[in-house]
């Protein structure tokens, strides 16, 4: 998948074919990118649905054209229903090769794979 940022804000968000996991779970992707800023992990659950401060995590991204992996562990506590990735906060090109929902142990709970 690949996003051409044009600065700001740019973001990929999914509520379609999200486990219903609640509890210590971790989301990580794949990703390599041109762009520069910290990334942002956000979740929505039936408790809390909206995106918002509580619901976010930055994580430090290295843009150096290199594929990088990065694991940001989060807490839901009600049934997930939706997630958004922010990757970056300027200009910039980012593939993005896979993202996964995964439970506290690193069993994949949903992948989506962009490799194809």
């Amino acid at each position: 998948l690949v996003m051409q940022s044009t600065g700001g804000d740019p973001f990929m968000h999914q509520n379609q074919n999200i486990p219903a996991a609640e509890g210590p779970l971790q989301f990580r992707y794949r990703v390599r990118s041109d762009s520069d800023g910290e990334g942002m992990f956000f979740w929505g659950t039936e408790n809390h649905p909206h995106f918002g401060p509580q619901q976010r995590l930055e994580f430090e991204m290295h843009h150096d054209e290199a594929w990088h992996e990065y694991v940001v562990p989060f807490e839901a506590d009600s049934p997930l229903t939706s997630i958004r990735i922010d990757p970056s906060t300027a200009r910039g090109r980012i593939e993005i090769d896979w993202v996964r929902i995964e439970d506290a142990d690193g069993e994949v709970l949903q992948e989506w794979n962009f490799a194809d």
